[in-house]
C-alpha cells in the first residue's frame, strides 16, 4: 500500500507536499505508515492520523457490548429470534414509521416488564457485572464533558 501511495504521489507531483495520512486503526496501516515515511516524500510517521469515525465506531461498540443480552447460540428456544444488526435496524425503522401514537401504545405494553427479572440468575448477574464497567465509563465521560465545557 505504501508503494502504491508513493507511486500516486509521484504521478501527481505531490511527493513533497504530504503533511499527513489518515487511515483506519488496522495494524497493517502501522506498517504502511512506517514504510511510507522511509520513501522519498515529505511524510513523517509522527503525522499519521487515525480515522476518527473508525475510532468512534470501535469505542461505541466496546461501550455497548455489555448491554448485549443475546444468548442466541446457547438457547434452544432462540430459534427465529433476531440476531443480525441489519435486521434490528429494519425493525427499528419500521417502528419509527408507525407514528408517535402507535409507538407509544406499543411501548406501554412493555412498561410493566422487568427484563432483568425475566432472565435466569446466572445471566442476570453476568449482565449486572458487565454493566458496572459501562456505568463507570459513562460517569467518567460525563464528568470529563461537564468539567471541560
Amino acid at each position: 500500500m505504501a508503494k502504491a501511495l508513493q507511486a500516486m504521489l509521484e504521478r501527481f507531483g505531490l511527493k513533497h507536499r504530504v503533511l499527513t495520512v489518515n487511515a483506519d486503526n488496522a495494524s497493517a496501516n502501522n506498517t504502511q505508515t512506517k514504510m511510507l515515511a522511509h520513501l522519498n516524500n515529505s511524510f513523517q510517521s509522527v503525522n499519521h492520523a487515525r480515522c476518527y469515525n473508525h475510532t468512534l465506531q470501535l469505542s461505541a461498540k466496546a461501550l455497548l457490548k455489555p448491554f448485549s443480552t443475546s444468548t442466541a447460540g446457547s438457547d434452544p428456544d432462540s430459534e427465529g429470534k433476531v440476531t443480525d444488526d441489519a435486521e434490528l435496524l429494519l425493525i427499528l425503522d419500521d417502528d419509527l414509521d408507525l407514528g408517535a401514537d402507535s409507538v407509544s401504545k406499543v411501548d406501554d405494553v412493555d412498561d410493566s416488564i422487568d427484563e432483568l427479572q425475566e432472565l435466569n440468575n446466572l445471566d442476570r448477574q453476568r449482565i449486572l457485572n458487565e454493566m458496572v464497567a459501562v456505568k463507570t465509563t459513562i460517569a467518567k465521560v460525563s464528568t470529563f464533558f461537564f468539567h471541560h465545557h
